[in-house]
Parts: structure tokens; sequence; C-alpha cells
């Protein structure tokens, strides 16, 4: 059973049209609220300006006073973001919508690991690329992209250029 504290507490709630979205990074807004379900306002989510705006979202629900983080699905690399700021992760339950009390029965994370396995980053793990040269400058299965954040192009494979052939 969770024992959530009942002192001072903020939660921050992943919403789309004040409805729960079912992937945290995704949603345009936070939903800011209290224990009882009391709205007490809004914060635009900057996950979506990219990788940057990912990394400094947990510091901007800190900034707010966030101490508590509510969703349906959560990715283990914003998970382990959200944990190492140091809020506290709760699992809803289906139908919960925003404005809604916490339950003290929800699931609460407390590991990366119970973060969905990013599907981007399976596809963009190189492991061959049949010799050809591509985006990231890797060659005969060598990908230097791995290393990068966004590096959504890595394996795709260079088109070679025509050089015009002087008559």
């Amino acid at each position: 059973m969770l024992f959530i504290r009942r002192a001072h507490m903020l939660i921050a709630t992943p919403t789309e049209a004040l409805r729960l979205t079912p992937h945290c990074a995704k949603a345009p807004e936070f939903v800011l609220q209290d224990q009882s379900g009391r709205l007490l306002g809004q914060l635009a989510n900057p996950a979506g300006d990219g990788c940057q705006g990912r990394r400094a979202l947990p510091e901007q629900l800190i900034a707010r006073g966030v101490t508590h983080l509510v969703v349906r699905r959560i990715g283990e690399k914003m998970l382990a973001r959200m944990l190492a700021a140091g809020l506290v992760v709760l699992r809803a339950e289906r139908g919960w919508q925003p404005g809604q009390g916490v339950s003290e029965q929800w699931e609460r994370l407390s590991d990366a690991s119970q973060g969905a396995p990013s599907r981007q980053q399976q596809q963009r793990n190189c492991t061959s690329h049949q010799g050809a040269a591509h985006e990231c400058g890797g060659q005969d299965g060598e990908c230097h992209a791995k290393t990068h954040c966004c590096a959504s192009r890595a394996a795709t494979p260079l088109i070679p250029l025509r050089r015009k052939v002087a008559p």
C-alpha cells in the first residue's frame, strides 16, 4: 500500500484539453492540483522543444513547487530524470482525470526500469549499415550517432551525389 505524505503536496499531471494524456513527454501542458483535486494552474510542457526541453522539464516542475507527478505512461529516460530531481511519480488508474483526488492505492514508480522503453531509441541503435556511409558518418556497422541526442537519421543511408561529367 502506498502512503502519500499529506503535508504540502503539489501534483503535476500531463494533459491535453484538461484530460490525462497517455504519454508524459508528449503532453502539451501540465495541470497543477492539490491532493484533493483542486485545480491550481497550468504549465506549458517544455518537452515539445526537443531534447533540451525534456531535460528542463523536471527543473521547471520543481521550480513551480511540484512534489508529485501523476502519469498514465512515462518513458524510462523521463522517469529517470523525474526521480533524479526528487519528484514522487505515481501511475494513475484507468479513468482518473485531473481535478479528481489522488488515491493512496496507486503504484509509486521508484526505478527507471518501471518506465516504458523507448521505441525510437531501440530503432536508432545502429547494428549494420551494409558497408554504406550514412548521415551519422559511420561506415561498416560503426555508428557515431548512437552517442548523440536526436540521432533519428542514423540508420538512413546517404544517397551518393551525381557529379557532372564534362563533355
